[in-house]
C-alpha cells in the first residue's frame, strides 16, 4: 500500500505536474500545431505580424520602386489588443485520504484524466481563434457533399486543391488540414490508404492518424470541430501564437526533464494539500490550472476555414 507521505514526496518532486503536462500535450488536437509563448502576467503585449497586404498594393501586384528610390518602410506594430485575454481553466479534485491509499486507486490515471480535460479547454481556445480570425473560404467551385455516397475521391482531391490555392497570391502554402469528424471519416474512407502519425518538425508535436494527400497532412481536428468543418494551416508560417501565463509552483521543489517536449509542455499551476489538522476524516485536494490565449498572426491571413464540406 502506498503511503500518504510518499504521495506528497512525489508531488514535491514534480512527478504529478510533469505527468499532467505530458497528458495535456497528448490530448491536443489543434493546440500542438502552433508556437508556445510564456508570459509573466495576463496582461498581453504583442509585436504583431505585418499582413502581406501592407507590402503590396490593392491590385495584388508589388509596387515598383523607381531607380534610385528606397523601398517603403513599414513599421512593426506593438499592440495590447483590446478584449484579448488569457483564459483561466482549473480543475479541483477532492478525495478522502483513506480512499487515496486504497490498493486499487491510481493517482497517475486521475492526473492523466485532468490533463486530457485541460487539453480540450486549450484546444477550444485555439478553435475559437481560428473561427474568429481565419479566412472564410466561399469558393463556389468547391463541390463539397463529401457525405454523399456518389462523391468520388477525385472530387475531394479537387476540393482540397482549391482550398490550398485559396491562399494565393500570398506566400503561404497550406500543408495541414484539420477536419471535423465526418469530413475526416469520409476522406480517409475514400482514399483507402493507410494513415500514419506525423511529427511536426518545428516543435516535435505528434499529429495522429494523418493522411498524406496533395502534399498536405489531413487529420481529425478534435471534438470542438463541427462534422463538416475544415481548417487549413501553413506549418512553416504559423497562423497564431499560443500564449500561456507562467507559474512558479513554490511547493514543487523540482520538475523532471522531459526530452523532446520542451517546446510543447504548457506551464501549469498545481497544488496538493489535505485538511488532516481540521478533520477527523481528512481529504486531499488537488488543483490543476492553466491560463492561456491564442493570438492570430497577421490578422488571421495565414489560416483558412471552410464551414461544411460534408453536407453541401
Amino acid at each position: 500500500m502506498v503511503e500518504l507521505k510518499k504521495i506528497y514526496a512525489d508531488f514535491e518532486k514534480g512527478m504529478y505536474l510533469a505527468e499532467a503536462q505530458v497528458s495535456i500535450v497528448n490530448g491536443y488536437n489543434l493546440a500542438g500545431l502552433f508556437p508556445k509563448i510564456e508570459m509573466d502576467t495576463k496582461k498581453v503585449t504583442i509585436v504583431d505580424s505585418t499582413p502581406i497586404d501592407k507590402f503590396i498594393d490593392q491590385t495584388g501586384k508589388k509596387k515598383k520602386v523607381a531607380k534610385g528610390a528606397s523601398a517603403r518602410k513599414i513599421r512593426g506594430e506593438v499592440v495590447t489588443p483590446d478584449g484579448f485575454k488569457l483564459e483561466h481553466n482549473e480543475i479541483e479534485y477532492v478525495i478522502e485520504n483513506e480512499d487515496m491509499l486504497h490498493p486499487t486507486f491510481n493517482l497517475i490515471q486521475e492526473i492523466q484524466a485532468m490533463g486530457y480535460v485541460l487539453a480540450t479547454d486549450i484546444d477550444q481556445v485555439v478553435y475559437n481563434t481560428v473561427k474568429d480570425h481565419g479566412q472564410l473560404i466561399t469558393d463556389n467551385k468547391i463541390v463539397g457533399g463529401w457525405g454523399e455516397t456518389a462523391t468520388e475521391l477525385k472530387t475531394m482531391i479537387r476540393d482540397i486543391s482549391r482550398l490550398k490555392k485559396s491562399m494565393r497570391p500570398k506566400p503561404y502554402s497550406v500543408d495541414l488540414f484539420a477536419y471535423g469528424d465526418e469530413a475526416d471519416t469520409e476522406l480517409k474512407a475514400r482514399a483507402a490508404q493507410s494513415v500514419e502519425d506525423y511529427q511536426l518538425p518545428q516543435n516535435g508535436f505528434n499529429v495522429e492518424d494523418t493522411l498524406n494527400l496533395m502534399n498536405a497532412r489531413n487529420f481529425w481536428g478534435g471534438l470542438n470541430m463541427d462534422d463538416g468543418e475544415v481548417f487549413g494551416f501553413d506549418s512553416k508560417n504559423p497562423g497564431l501564437d499560443l500564449i500561456f501565463k507562467k507559474y512558479s509552483n513554490p511547493n514543487i521543489k523540482s520538475i523532471p526533464t522531459i526530452q523532446g517536449m520542451e517546446a510543447l509542455l504548457p506551464p501549469i499551476n498545481m497544488l496538493m494539500f489535505d485538511n488532516s489538522k481540521e478533520e477527523t476524516e481528512p481529504q486531499t485536494t488537488i488543483k490543476v490550472a492553466t491560463t492561456c490565449g491564442a493570438y492570430p498572426r497577421a490578422k488571421g491571413e495565414r489560416m483558412i476555414q471552410y464551414a461544411d464540406i460534408v453536407s453541401q
